[in-house]
């Protein structure tokens, strides 16, 4: 069986905590860190050019981990709630999700406004202790 920390998809899986068996998490939840996380991972952290970047896109990719569990945790709360309605705890969820697309939405403006800046500025990282 592959762990999170030797998976053949390589370290991208680290949004698995260590020790959880990737192959017995619920398919639809493989396919979404697989398709959906590890990709935003590569692209906004691995792929940044600044340390400002890389720690918003890490940000940004944590929220979308969390929210990611959150739909799945929806999902499962609706089949269950299908036949008796709405519940109390549903909605709680349904609140805990939208907060984190929110935060999410605040932390991909700040990290394109980031961006922007870099590209308009040039390639100097405000946080880069190193002497220019």
């Amino acid at each position: 069986m592959e762990t999170a920390k030797t998976s053949s998809l390589g370290p991208r899986l680290l949004w698995v905590p260590e020790g959880v068996q990737f192959d017995e998490l619920p398919k639809p939840l493989q396919a979404a860190l697989v398709d959906i996380v590890n990709p935003a991972y590569e692209e906004l952290v691995l792929g940044a050019q600044t340390a400002l970047e890389k720690g918003q896109g890490l940000s940004y990719v944590a929220l979308l981990f969390w929210e990611l569990l959150g739909h799945f945790d929806l999902g499962e709360a609706w089949g269950e709630n299908l036949p008796h309605g709405d519940s109390k705890r549903q909605r709680a969820q349904l609140r805990r999700c939208s907060r984190l697309i929110d935060l999410k939405g605040r932390t991909a403006k700040f990290l394109l406004e980031a961006q922007k800046f870099y590209a308009k500025c040039g390639e100097t990282d405000l946080l880069d202790p190193s002497p220019q």
